[in-house]
């Protein structure tokens, strides 16, 4: 008998591989079921900044339990003995109930039952939320004030402005552009400004990065010099006015799934990226009021909800002003917003203009789901290293493996779990383990999380680029792109799955295993290290060509003319 567990990325273990297989043919599938609600509320940016219209997989749990439903039916057709299922959804309840009775399966559900909130429930929860954000951006839009009087006299004419987002330890230090500014002549660069987003900061963080900010060498142009309160309060009121979204019934093996969509609306658990999406909306409407005259718009495009109020501002207010979203990431196909933008999306105005991507394989697939879609190559700013790096050199006297952890801290904990069950079985003596956070998380946090057994021979280290360079063995989960960094580098990589829901892979599914391989367990790390640590010359041969393809098809280099038709300048 049969106990599933499907609460939001608690997927029992060994479901995991048939979800994910479920997920992968079902992408176009979600899309269509995303596509065909939107239509209702084509041009409502307050359904666009919400979660189900997202379609990011990341934070939204629509996909996962579009793909749980599925889940279900595979296992019932297949006649797999289901006694109990576990939710955290009421009407992720009320649907399973009902495809349980459509096909006559008898197992138990247990999860939340109940209506969805009453219009005073909502107001009074949605009353914290406000508090809450209103809090943090009242000290947010000070900080900006106070800082203000460091900022020069604003150019206004023929500016070219670039999305970035900024964080502790990288707030004028440039990780999403490398080598862009470089290449430009003093009067490009008095055109070119930097529009940042401040994230994962504490409220007493943030008058010295505007500091920072005002008194770099590249130009900053600061939204909060622009936004009025009453843009707060436009956006604080996104929380009365998806009340009245109720989107139409979709049904899927004959249950209708809108109960599902409204639930998730109403729970206010996308309100912060909201919230970030419609201001960025009404920045673009405030530059337009202050007779800014803009060249060219850059989203940093991940097409989320905050790309989707940045497009949706610049494409009304600039209507003539080319706009596009420079996706200077490696997107994994389950990441389903970035790499694979919909043809409504795109009809609506919440897409640039152009796409731009680091390479010329991804140039087909990102057209995928919207055949009509602008898409041209751009320099690859954030691997310029893969250019610059010379010959790799690493020591031969011990086996390097570099573990590259995500942003998620519970990932990050399983992989490391994960690996340390294979040290007592290895002779440590040959090895030395690199783990590098995300740099974004602290090696304390990292190490409470992961509890008082700390392996000794886990060396927490900084400088993953550099790293990588040195190592023999790469082991991260597949979100990262560093994954695909190192198999162009021809290092090997171990992609851990993630084993309570997706798992996403950052890996071309085009490009063979003889350079990476997916690992479920520590037994198939273990196995797969030995491959790895063990290959023969041949074989290094092999992949060494291999990854010099790789890196031609995925990572454009950085020149100065790619960055010029980039920026649509005149080439000199």
């Amino acid at each position: 008998m049969i106990e599933l567990d499907l609460r939001y990325k608690r997927l029992n273990t060994i479901f995991s591989q048939l979800f994910n297989e479920i997920a992968m043919k079902l992408r176009g599938q979600f899309t269509r079921f995303v596509d065909d609600m939107s239509k209702e509320y084509f041009d409502n940016l307050d359904w666009w900044v919400e979660g189900p219209a997202s379609r990011n997989n990341l934070v939204s749990p629509l996909f996962y339990r579009f793909c749980c439903i599925h889940l279900v039916k595979e296992l019932i057709e297949s006649g797999s003995k289901l006694e109990r299922i576990v939710c955290d959804s009421a009407e992720l309840n009320r649907i399973l109930q009902a495809l349980k009775v459509n096909k006559g399966a008898r197992f138990e559900v247990e999860g939340p039952e109940g209506e969805l909130p009453k219009f005073h429930h909502y107001l009074l929860k949605s009353a914290k939320s406000v508090l809450r954000v209103w809090k943090r951006l009242n000290s947010q839009f000070r900080a900006a004030r106070r800082t203000k009087y460091l900022s020069p006299v604003q150019h206004k004419k023929d500016l070219i402005l670039i999305d970035v987002f900024v964080f502790p330890g990288f707030v004028t230090k440039d990780r999403y552009y490398n080598g862009l500014w470089e290449t430009l002549n003093s009067e490009q660069k008095k055109r070119t400004f930097f529009v940042p987003t401040l994230v994962m900061m504490k409220e007493d963080q943030f008058e010295a990065a505007y500091k920072e900010l005002r008194t770099a060498d590249r130009n900053f142009l600061i939204k909060e010099d622009y936004l009025r309160f009453s843009d707060l309060l436009f956006s604080l009121f996104h929380l009365i006015r998806v009340w009245f979204i109720r989107p139409s019934p979709q049904e899927v093996m004959g249950v209708d799934l809108s109960p599902l969509v409204r639930e998730e609306i109403l729970s206010g658990r996308g309100f912060d990226s909201a919230l970030a999406g419609l201001l960025n909306y009404r920045f673009a409407k405030r530059l337009k009021e202050k007779s800014f005259e803009l060249s060219l718009v850059i989203d940093w495009f991940e097409n989320q909800v905050s790309d989707k109020g940045w497009n949706a501002g610049f494409n009304k207010f600039y209507p003539d002003v080319i706009s596009k979203g420079y996706r200077g990431s490696v997107p994994p196909l389950l990441y389903i917003c970035s790499s694979s933008p919909s043809e409504v999306e795109l009809r609506s105005g919440v897409l640039p203009l152009i796409i731009s991507v680091i390479g010329d394989g991804y140039l087909d697939s990102t057209k995928e789901l919207a055949s009509s879609l602008m898409v041209e190559k751009a320099p690859a700013f954030r691997f310029k290293h893969l250019w610059d790096n010379g010959e790799r050199v690493s020591d031969k006297s011990k086996c390097t493996i570099l573990i590259a952890l995500s942003i998620f801290i519970d990932e990050s904990v399983y992989i490391l779990k994960l690996v340390s069950m294979i040290l007592e079985s290895i002779d440590l003596e040959e090895y030395r383990f690199h783990v590098s956070p995300h740099p974004t998380m602290s090696s304390e946090t990292l190490r409470r999380k992961f509890g008082d057994d700390w392996p000794q021979s886990f060396n927490i280290v900084k400088g993953v680029n550099e790293l990588l360079a040195t190592s023999d063995i790469l082991i991260s989960g597949g979100l990262s792109s560093i994954c695909l960094e190192s198999v162009a580098q021809g290092i090997p990589v171990i992609v851990v799955e993630n084993p309570f829901g997706f798992s996403c892979n950052s890996i071309p599914v085009n490009i063979g295993e003889h350079l990476w391989q997916s690992c479920r367990t520590y037994e198939d790390i273990s196995n797969c290290i030995m491959r790895f640590k063990n290959m023969d010359a041949e074989q290094i041969v092999i992949n060494k060509r291999l990854s010099e393809r790789i890196r031609t098809d995925y990572f454009e280099p950085v020149t100065k003319e790619g960055v010029q038709r980039f920026l649509e300048l005149e080439l000199n």
